[in-house]
């Protein structure tokens, strides 16, 4: 890894506990222009300096040298103070990596998506593309019972993770032609099993990162969510059952 992506390896992870560089060069015991100069690539980094580093900041060592996945680098953003702090965005990227790493080591062999849509751009074109799903998934005229063997079954992967009242809904992206979507557990069952739905929707149309904040939100002001919401939520009960 070039000094300059582990410098901004370095940034996120001090911008994710909301620390400046003083505070983190004072808690290092390092001066604040020999950190500005590590996160800047202008300076190579020692192996004890990293260890510290990986403990003042609650990361393992091989996350500082494993470059984010390209859909969690493009969300970020450029400069540290764009970066997401959001515990789901972490979860995400751990689980990202995790995947990878399992299916490189050959002990992972995950579901590949069989059918790729197109993005809604109507009401009447989310409707039927939560039937479509439900076509390809051969549900009949069943309601979906469990979402996340659904979802396997369409090529994406989904966990959940007790990350608190205050986080995300849920979130997803695509490791290759597999998704991966993180649900909060915090929530109630009703809105995880439609955030699960949601994420579904957003890999089988190929959004390469989306986290739900709340489906509470959703609008008109967000077209794509908003129909994203209404595919979800055809994809769950057949038309008879709405």
């Amino acid at each position: 890894m070039e000094h300059v992506d582990l410098g901004r390896r370095i940034a996120e992870a001090r911008a994710s506990r909301r620390w400046n560089q003083a505070q983190l060069a004072q808690q290092l015991g390092m001066d604040r222009t020999t950190l500005v100069k590590i996160e800047q690539g202008q300076r190579r980094v020692t192996a004890l300096e990293l260890l510290d580093l990986a403990r003042e900041l609650g990361r393992r060592v091989d996350w500082f040298l494993t470059p984010p996945p390209a859909a969690i680098a493009q969300h970020r953003g450029a400069q540290p103070e764009d970066y997401s702090t959001l515990p789901i965005d972490e979860e995400l990227e751990t689980l990202a990596l995790d995947t990878t790493f399992l299916i490189d080591s050959g002990l992972l062999t995950p579901p590949a998506r069989r059918h790729v849509f197109a993005r809604p751009a109507s009401r009447r074109e989310a409707e039927r593309l939560g039937a479509e799903l439900r076509e390809a998934a051969g549900l009949g005229d069943d309601p979906v019972r469990d979402v996340a063997q659904v979802a396997h079954s369409l090529g994406t992967l989904c966990f959940a993770r007790e990350l608190g009242e205050g986080d995300a809904d849920a979130a997803s992206m695509s490791v290759g032609e597999t998704g991966i979507a993180l649900i909060n557990s915090s929530r109630a069952v009703g809105r995880r099993r439609l955030s699960a739905a949601q994420e579904l929707v957003h890999v089988m149309v190929g959004d390469t990162y989306r986290t739900d904040l709340s489906v509470d939100r959703i609008d008109s002001e967000d077209q794509h969510e908003a129909r994203i919401d209404r595919a979800a939520r055809a994809f769950l009960l057949p038309e008879r059952l709405r």
